[in-house]
């Protein structure tokens, strides 16, 4: 362990104990836990005996597990699960049951139950121990933290994740794509973003966080991806011809930036107008500048608007598309926190009325606490993936 065990377990009892949303906790609990092991990956499954299914409900690593489940007679979750006890693999790739996984094999897994004083609840599973194999003192620290999140569990209970129910609406395959002279690089990607769920993306700078965005609003070349799939409401984007990225634009995406560039010589209701022009279904200018709440701006040039303004009229020229869905970055930026919680009403608002989906790029990781999932970029890579079973008003966030 990279970090004292005593000082880690006393970090994660206190977290545990936390007031807010036990999924949201033990989201931060597995990231403690995966660094201090250093693990390349991990993931919390939980049963839901409803269904008898095992269900993810936090993860950690490379790849993107919202919805991941399984049957409870399955899989090594499954029979950690059923049977209570503690299975470490150290070499996975001579182990029978990895045998059919398509993709890298992990180096070596460690699975321990969810069990209370009443029942075994599920399974935390650390994967890909990278300086050696899991050690003696591994395996009780994990057991220790999984019987801390066994008691909190059964004293607060956790809401199981619904991404079965939900329909993909893009979807991202080991998807490459090379880094600009601004951005960086996304390396092997897998995402999934869902309709109708508000999706935050986070980290440094450099992460690939806007090279994602733009990448989703199609707006650069697609050369740039050196291998994998997007695919958009089951269409290959990447491969798609001229008339279908011209549709994608028209009726499938809105993109709002940060500075919200106008044509100065128009009224902002000229600009969403010529905005939407090729649209397929778009709004009104008045409808769209009334679901940003700025209606008395219509006849306004550019140089009259404020600065809050102006990104609000950004807002409703991306929402007048009536898109399925909608990319911000950085929405707020540069704003009092006043202004830009304004903003992220307006913009969390319009797009729920629209029934679209919603991701934002951002460097503030206050902001991402309006969102269903936070999804945590380090060097190209998903580091982190957690779900938020009670996302916030923006007027509730502590700027």
């Amino acid at each position: 362990m990279k970090q004292n065990p005593s000082v880690l377990i006393w970090e994660i009892a206190g977290k545990l104990r936390e007031a807010g949303s036990m999924g949201t906790i033990l989201g931060q609990v597995l990231q403690m836990l995966t660094q201090a092991a250093g693990c390349e990956e991990s993931a919390l499954w939980l049963l839901n005996i409803k269904d008898s299914r095992l269900h993810v409900v936090a993860s950690v690593g490379r790849q993107d597990l919202t919805g991941a489940s399984l049957d409870l007679d399955k899989g090594i979750p499954g029979a950690v699960t059923r049977g209570g006890k503690i299975e470490l693999i150290a070499d996975c790739a001579s182990d029978p049951r990895f045998a059919d996984i398509k993709g890298p094999i992990p180096r070596n897994v460690l699975s321990i139950p969810l069990k209370n004083q009443y029942d075994c609840l599920g399974c935390l599973q650390m994967t890909d121990r990278k300086d050696s194999d899991f050690t003696r003192e591994d395996v009780y620290i994990c057991s220790m933290a999984a019987s801390l999140i066994a008691i909190a569990l059964g004293e607060r209970g956790a809401s199981l994740a619904e991404t079965d129910s939900k329909k993909v609406l893009v979807a991202l395959r080991d998807l490459s794509c090379k880094q600009s002279v601004d951005d960086g690089a996304l390396k092997q990607l897998n995402l999934n973003i869902y309709e109708k769920e508000t999706l935050a993306i986070v980290g440094e700078s450099g992460c690939g966080s806007r090279t994602l965005l733009r990448l989703l609003h199609l707006a650069s070349d697609r050369s740039a991806v050196r291998e994998g799939r997007f695919l958009a409401a089951g269409r290959d984007m990447l491969n798609a011809g001229a008339a279908a990225v011209d549709e994608y634009h028209r009726g499938f995406v809105g993109y709002v930036y940060p500075d919200c560039p106008l044509i100065p010589t128009m009224t902002v209701k000229e600009n969403i107008e010529l905005a939407t022009k090729t649209s397929l279904e778009p709004l009104n200018a008045a409808e769209a500048l009334f679901l940003a709440g700025i209606q008395d701006t219509a006849k306004k040039l550019p140089s009259q608007l404020s600065p809050k303004q102006r990104q609000l009229v950004g807002v409703a020229r991306a929402l007048a598309k009536k898109p399925d869905l909608v990319l911000a970055e950085e929405p707020g930026e540069h704003l009092s926190a006043k202004a830009a919680s304004e903003v992220l009403t307006a913009l969390v608002s319009g797009v729920k009325k629209l029934n679209a989906t919603l991701v934002i790029v951002t460097h503030n990781r206050e902001i991402a606490g309006i969102a269903d999932r936070v999804l945590n970029l380090k060097a190209g890579r998903i580091n982190s993936v957690l779900i938020n079973r009670e996302p916030k008003a923006p007027a509730e966030l502590d700027w």
